[in-house]
């Protein structure tokens, strides 16, 4: 995909417990040399997809439109 790179482009799927991150965690699930990180704000959805998909992580974000969600995606990002 990125001939030549010497790392994994990484991708952060938030929601990935709902419909739509479940549909971009399958278009992206085999195109090579991502590494995928899932959020979600229901900390169960997010370990329960971990298993039968190719996220490195799941983490439990707050809902989008928490005050505090912002700074939070910021913060998972500088990991």
């Amino acid at each position: 995909m990125y001939s030549g790179c010497k790392f994994l482009l990484t991708v952060l799927i938030t929601g990935c417990g709902g419909a739509a991150g479940q549909g971009i965690l399958k278009a992206l699930r085999n195109k090579g040399d991502l590494r995928l990180i899932g959020s979600d704000a229901d900390r169960y959805a997010g370990i329960f997809h971990l298993k039968k998909s190719r996220l490195s992580r799941v983490y439990c974000l707050p809902y989008g439109d928490g005050s505090n969600y912002i700074s939070e995606v910021i913060n998972l990002c500088k990991k």
